[in-house]
């Protein structure tokens, strides 16, 4: 909400314009970066080519990736009647939940993230996981997991596993969110 672009608005004027900008457009690179070596993997089964950026990033989540048995969805565009779209990570089979789907969201962080960050991370999860279904969902498709995999250099991945309860629960505040937000334009 207003409270974190205040925060932004402060961090940034508190380090510079300049600074601020470098910083957020590496954070966009490394993210990038790290989507697409995770889709080399599971594309080509290949090891992507790393860097010294990228290598802590990719050990952080490799572990996890291992558990993924096969990719369903890469990069996959969904849509809602509730009028939103987007582009969902990936959506795949893992050891852990079998032959029941799970939405993938792959994250880049310096350092753990707090409750509140995931919370904004996780009404996204939840709005593409009712987009996916109601996408896929005449071709019997149901997906009521979702994980967000945040990458930390010098750290095991932060896995966060939402199920479907929770995805519901969440899916709700979204649309509360997103209908607040249209009501203000």
């Amino acid at each position: 909400g207003s409270e974190n672009n205040r925060g932004l608005q402060e961090w940034r004027e508190g380090i510079g314009e300049k600074r601020a900008d470098e910083i957020v457009a590496a954070a966009c690179w490394r993210g990038d970066k790290h989507h697409l070596n995770i889709e080399h993997l599971l594309k080509t089964g290949e090891e992507p080519e790393l860097n010294m950026i990228t290598g802590g990033y990719w050990k952080s989540s490799r572990s996890f990736l291992d558990g993924i048995t096969k990719p369903l969805l890469i990069e996959g565009a969904v849509w809602s009647p509730e009028r939103y779209a987007g582009t969902l990570d990936c959506m795949a089979y893992t050891k852990e939940f079998g032959n029941n789907p799970v939405l993938l969201d792959w994250k880049t962080a310096d350092k753990p993230r707090n409750k509140q960050k995931i919370y904004t991370y996780s009404l996204q999860l939840a709005a593409y996981r009712a987009a996916a279904n109601h996408v896929y969902g005449h071709m019997g498709f149901r997906c009521d997991h979702a994980q967000l995999v945040i990458a930390i250099p010098c750290h095991e991945a932060q896995i966060e596993t939402f199920n479907a309860d929770q995805l519901d629960q969440l899916y709700r505040h979204f649309l509360g969110r997103k209908n607040k937000f249209l009501s203000s334009k």
